[in-house]
């Protein structure tokens, strides 16, 4: 299909060429229009819509096998020694702590309110009974495995724990000393009151 200009002859200025060519040649617009709308057609003919992505951590996540030599199934596993290694330091620092807590009430419990100040010789005196708290319990062990007719011992993981709770604190106040709270100061002993 062959455009033809009829009027050869005529010369136009730039202005009138341009009107020229915008009355005897298609639009750009148009043209356009229909190579979107062919665009549209295909594609939504010959494609599908795409499924929607997971969010992270909400749904169901198909999760993929991994090899059990390859590099993700090591950064996998270092991962998993690290939580575990965070929750083992968090108990023992829990553990710890009430440890304390438990120490500095028993003390707390067993301070004369009306001294402002506690001598080392008294201050030793306190530890002594502090050492020897579990005296009780250890005699109530001894009496139910002292009735004739039971096999085995009862309470023995108790009775284990006790005893070496004692030799250890045993040890710390005879080696390099026991932590407990400053009574010999009436500052501070008002302020742990």
């Amino acid at each position: 299909m062959d455009l033809v200009y009829s009027n050869r002859s005529d010369v136009t200025s730039e202005n009138e060429s341009s009107a020229l060519y915008r009355s005897y040649f298609p639009s750009w617009e148009d043209f356009n229009s229909s190579v979107d709308d062919i665009r549209y057609f295909v594609i939504g003919v010959y494609t599908f819509p795409k499924a929607p992505k997971a969010l992270k951590g909400k749904g169901a996540v198909e999760k993929k096998v991994v090899h059990p030599y390859s590099r993700k199934a090591a950064q996998m596993a270092r991962e998993v020694t690290k939580q575990e290694k965070k929750e083992r330091k968090k108990n023992e620092k829990a553990i710890r702590l009430s440890s304390t807590g438990e120490k500095l009430l028993w003390f707390q419990s067993q301070l004369d309110p009306s001294k402002t100040e506690y001598s080392k010789k008294e201050a030793c005196a306190i530890i002594e009974r502090y050492l020897h708290r579990f005296d009780s319990e250890l005699e109530q062990i001894e009496l139910v495995n002292g009735i004739k007719g039971r096999q085995g011992r009862q309470h023995s993981s108790r009775e284990n724990d006790i005893k070496q709770t004692i030799e250890r604190e045993r040890m710390q106040y005879e080696g390099y000393g026991i932590e407990i709270p400053e009574i010999m100061n009436g500052k501070h002993l008002k302020m742990f009151r």
